[in-house]
């Protein structure tokens, strides 16, 4: 059975020392006419539309060749788009510098979860730094996002 695991396994070999990471993998439609959706993104920087078409011919050309993989596929690679959610370290870490729009977990108590909207200067596995001495423990963190200048 096609499922996101059993793709990311066969995908996550071919990434591998590259600065290209598989941020999400989603396996739709029937089992006779499966439709993959990949969203890749680059480490350090945005991912470029030659790197997406490079991919996109690998996955292509790894799925053409498996025999549990109907012929009648289709594959969606993409990045992920300026709204979406910032969740692995990487990911805060290519954006130091910019504008996050974060959204904390309520506390206990509280009805409504705290913002914080600041400049990103800083990122561990534990922590955020935001302008202006703000520590932010990244599991506090509900939902965090780059901030859209318009």
């Amino acid at each position: 059975m096609l499922t996101p695991e059993s793709i990311r396994a066969r995908l996550l070999p071919l990434l591998e020392g590259s600065p290209i990471e598989l941020v999400e993998l989603k396996v739709q439609g029937g089992p006779g006419q499966p439709k993959f959706v990949v969203i890749l993104d680059h480490r350090e920087r945005g991912i470029q539309i030659a790197e997406i078409e490079h991919w996109s011919r690998a996955f292509e050309d790894l799925f053409d060749m498996a025999d549990d993989i109907p012929r009648t596929y289709a594959l969606d690679v993409s990045s992920p788009g300026v709204g979406r959610p910032l969740v692995e370290t990487w990911e805060f870490a290519k954006n130091v510098g910019r504008v996050l729009e974060i959204k904390l977990l309520p506390q206990p108590g509280e009805k409504k979860a705290k913002k914080i909207k600041g400049e990103l200067e800083g990122v561990d596995d534990k922590t955020l730094r935001i302008e202006g001495d703000h520590v932010v423990p990244r599991a506090e963190i509900q939902q965090a996002k780059v901030s859209l200048p318009w």
